[in-house]
């Protein structure tokens, strides 16, 4: 979950948002609510980075074990927002289609290893 997080951190900042206004705070929470940025990533895929942030945040700074309904959140959002930075890094000419298809590919079998993983734990 940690690095679930990290990977929302991570887009934010590597895409070029550099024509908006920078966010009051540098932090996730901040770049996650502006408005730029929500416009940039659209209401589905926002909501989808906003869920990795909570959920990470909640695995650094709770003590009480991950559950797998969470877990399994984390999973689920995750190859989403993956998907939108390889679609914008395709549009924008850094990667190829078969770059893009490749990531999609391995994204699936993680996140199809990961859920098994959970399931096994239940």
């Amino acid at each position: 979950m940690i690095n679930a997080r990290r990977v929302a951190q991570i887009v934010t900042r590597v895409f070029d948002f550099e024509q908006l206004a920078p966010p009051y705070k540098s932090d996730l929470a901040a770049r996650l609510g502006d408005s730029g940025i929500r416009a940039a990533f659209g209401p589905e895929v926002s909501r989808k980075a906003d869920t990795l942030r909570k959920l990470g945040n909640r695995a650094v700074h709770e003590t009480r074990p991950i559950t797998a309904t969470s877990a399994l959140a984390v999973l689920r959002q995750l190859p989403d927002l993956l998907r939108w930075a390889c679609g914008r890094c395709q549009s924008s000419g850094r990667w190829s289609s078969a770059a893009i298809a490749a990531q999609e590919g391995l994204l699936a079998q993680v996140a199809d290893d990961a859920i098994d993983s959970v399931h096994q734990l239940r």
